[in-house]
């Protein structure tokens, strides 16, 4: 550190005068550990971007926003800061905490309402679909990835593209308008990518209310969908947006789909049914049993019919 060498800016942590991509990972650099000090003497004081006097990953995110054009002024530049002791900075490695932006002169600064129920709808090998609801109007939508800035919408939905497969990532939104203030981040959620994307035959396609049935090929059944009372058949009530097999069925030559119960025909004559079983419309009489649940069955040979040719729900 050269002691004669000070910062007259806050942001400008190696005395340079600017501040740009150099401070920022200067500043990474003290936060992580990998650096003991900055390059001039008040360095943290230059660091301090948000202004309250301590040092850490908050004025580490206010850096990365202005460089990235989020804000124009730091914090600390409209709260006439000075020099203050400074605690020790510490980092968490994985995770950058996203601030929201204060009062900059007379400009809005009412932040946007945090976008809710956001989820993931769906994934595959690569991409990831994303969508919450709406904040509030004139908003743009900020997408991070393992709390990093990847791009940014105006719609309530959004493809992450270009991800390895069979990798879990982290994801979360922040609301941005246009006097560029920033609301909360939403909830974070986890998300594994396909290991590999299956592909199938399907010869026939069928569907009930709120679930689709596909024959496959090699007379195995495929579902998808919602899984109220066990429309999938997959010992699971766990919706599904791609096709899941169906339990304990081979050998299948038709399908057919009503409402919220299902029927398969094997190759044998043999009929199987599952879900919603209320009226006993899978031929199960209620056993109250673990599957059953008193109306809810999984897939389930129908007793006393053999030799059967066609189905219909």
């Amino acid at each position: 550190m050269n002691e004669e060498n000070e910062s007259a800016l806050i942001g400008d942590v190696n005395g340079d005068g600017e501040r740009n991509s150099v401070d920022y990972a200067l500043i990474k650099a003290v936060l992580l550990g990998l650096r003991k000090e900055f390059p001039v003497s008040n360095g943290q004081w230059a660091a301090d971007t948000n202004g309250d006097g301590v040092f850490n990953s908050i004025d580490y995110a206010y850096m990365k926003m202005f460089l990235l054009g989020y804000i124009h002024v730091f914090p600390a530049e409209t709260v006439n800061v000075t020099p203050t002791a400074i605690v020790t900075p510490t980092l968490d490695p994985t995770h950058t905490p996203t601030p929201t932006p204060t009062e900059t002169g007379g400009q809005d600064n009412e932040k946007p309402s945090t976008p809710k129920d956001f989820h993931y709808v769906t994934k595959t090998e690569s991409s990831v679909t994303l969508a919450w609801d709406s904040s509030d109007e004139n908003v743009s939508y900020d997408i991070y990835v393992d709390n990093s800035y990847y791009d940014t919408t105006r719609e309530n939905s959004y493809t992450v593209s270009g991800l390895e497969k069979n990798t879990s990532y982290e994801f979360y939104v922040i609301a941005k308008d246009n006097s560029g203030n920033f609301s909360e981040p939403t909830e974070y959620i986890v998300v594994t990518t396909m290991d590999n994307v299956k592909t199938h035959s399907f010869k026939k396609i069928t569907g009930g209310s709120v679930h689709t049935l596909a024959l496959n090929e090699d007379g195995t059944v495929w579902a998808w969908g919602s899984n109220y009372l066990y429309c999938l058949g997959n010992d699971s009530e766990d919706n599904s947006a791609v096709p899941v097999r169906v339990d304990k069925l081979t050998d299948i030559v038709d399908i057919s789909a009503r409402e919220y119960c299902s029927l398969a025909l094997r190759s044998d004559g043999t009929v199987w049914a599952w879900g919603d079983n209320t009226y006993s419309q899978c031929g199960v009489k209620y056993d109250y049993g673990v599957n059953s649940n008193n109306f809810k069955v999984l897939p389930t040979k129908v007793p006393e019919l053999i030799g059967v040719e066609q189905i219909c729900a």
